[in-house]
């Protein structure tokens, strides 16, 4: 849920920001208004095109004309021009809504048919995170003010490069994806150190908000003596001395708010879960049996054998309805997204590498981001799988781990990773040097059964 309150500070925190810095007038309507007109427009703008299909080149077009903007907003730090100002920040606005509503697309609010709490919830960050935004823009420019000018500009300098570095970066990737401009390997690192950069600007501007608020702490006027100066002189440094502190109190507790959000989502949210260690199990008699009175507490049991190459097979339990016994196996892998694995939250399965939760019932199934179903029997109490059954199902995973195993004719403890091996009767078999496979390869029924067992 945090991704929303994230994804509104990510597109607008440091838009908002600059255009407070920029503000030089009493009335707000100059670049407020223009602004938030324009990321209204930038927003409309992107659910058109993306139902056109043409989100892709567009953003890349826009982020481009942006950029160009950007440029023409540096003369505003030292020059000011109403008109020019609020064009300026209109375009400035459209593109930094089109860029929220990009990147808010691929996490849609309210993606199914229910409303349900999580939804209501996400949506109640994202509106309280454009909140903040706002309010920031309003108590900075208020707190600005107090600041000399000079240091203004240079914060605003300093914000304005910021916003460059971050939409150059961006616009370059687009453009090379869009084949637009050449991909050269130097050129990509650097655009990707940019983008990995740019990914804690929150914090950056974050840091610049404090900055104003102390800034404006030290220019706050010392209270005089009421009996020297009068009461309307000490009314006026007493309201002065208030309006800066609570407007301080209130910017602080949203950057306060805005950094715990942004480290909650950063450090934990946004890290992809991780699954259980699995349990590893042998075959006995060339079967793979397991007791389902083990499925009484409803949880994922996930277990792994390794084959005689080295390869780790996952498979995992589970009982598909909680009022009845309903066991099932699977692979811990998927035929679209690969073995990265699942693991289990309330009602449903999570795959871990595209985050589709998956109805329990549906578990056992081909299609869709299942997990690989496997030929198994259930007897009431045990569920049974061949050997072969594991063993064929090692296509499906990537991870090889060391083995050690014995070669057939020393007898000696070998690894599967550094010994020659050879194939015999779907049987993978790994020899402490040359000489033993070679006998081993003359005369292979000598040391052992077709079935794998060793004579």
């Amino acid at each position: 849920m945090s991704i929303y309150f994230v994804q509104v500070l990510t597109a607008l925190l440091g838009f908002s920001l600059f255009a407070a810095l920029n503000n030089n007038t009493k009335h707000f309507s100059p670049i407020f208004l223009p602004s938030l007109f324009g990321i209204i427009a930038g927003i409309l703008i992107f659910k058109m095109l993306r139902y056109a299909l043409l989100d892709t080149q567009a953003k890349a077009m826009i982020d481009c004309i942006t950029l160009v903007f950007l440029l023409f907003a540096l003369i505003f730090i030292f020059i000011n021009n109403k008109y020019i100002k609020m064009a300026i920040f209109a375009l400035l606005g459209l593109g930094y809504g089109f860029t929220y509503s990009s990147i808010s697309s691929l996490f849609p609010l309210f993606n199914g048919e229910l409303l349900d709490t999580q939804s209501v919830i996400s949506f109640f960050l994202m509106c309280f995170a454009m909140l903040l935004c706002i309010f920031t823009f309003f108590i900075v420019s208020n707190l600005k003010e107090y600041i000399k000018a000079n240091l203004i500009k240079i914060l605003a300098f300093i914000v304005l490069f910021a916003l460059f570095f971050e939409k150059i970066s961006v616009s370059i990737l687009e453009l090379m994806r869009l084949g637009k401009i050449p991909t050269h390997t130097q050129v990509l690192s650097l655009v990707a150190k940019g983008i990995y950069i740019s990914s804690f600007l929150v914090y950056f501007f974050v840091f610049i908000i404090f900055m104003i608020v102390i800034l404006a702490s030290y220019a706050k006027p010392n209270l005089p003596d009421k009996k020297v100066v009068g009461s309307v002189p000490y009314r006026f440094a007493l309201a002065k001395r208030n309006f800066i502190t609570t407007n301080s109190k209130f910017v602080s507790s949203f950057c306060v708010i805005a950094i715990i959000f942004a480290l909650y989502y950063d450090l934990y949210a946004s890290k992809p879960p991780q699954i259980s260690t699995p349990t590893l199990v042998e075959p006995q008699n060339g079967k793979f049996v397991f007791d389902t009175e083990i499925l009484k507490d409803n949880d994922l049991h996930r277990y792994a054998y390794i084959t005689d190459d080295g390869k780790e097979v996952r498979f995992f339990l589970l009982n598909r309805f909680p009022d009845r016994p309903s066991p099932i196996i699977v692979f811990d892998s998927c035929m679209i997204c690969g073995d990265m694995g699942y693991v289990k939250k309330s009602a449903d399965l999570i795959c871990i590498s595209c985050n589709v939760r998956i109805f329990l019932p549906s578990v056992g199934k081909e299609g869709g981001c299942n997990p690989i179903p496997m030929k198994y029997k259930f007897d009431g109490r045990y569920i049974t799988v061949d050997y072969q059954t594991i063993v064929d199902g090692s296509n499906y995973f990537s991870k090889v781990v060391e083995k050690i195993v014995l070669d057939p004719v020393s007898r000696k403890k070998v690894s599967n990773l550094t010994s020659p091996s050879y194939l015999y009767y779907n049987r993978r078999y790994f020899f402490e040097n040359n000489k033993t496979q070679a006998e081993f390869e003359a005369n292979p029924e000598k040391y052992v059964d077709i079935n794998g067992t060793l004579k």
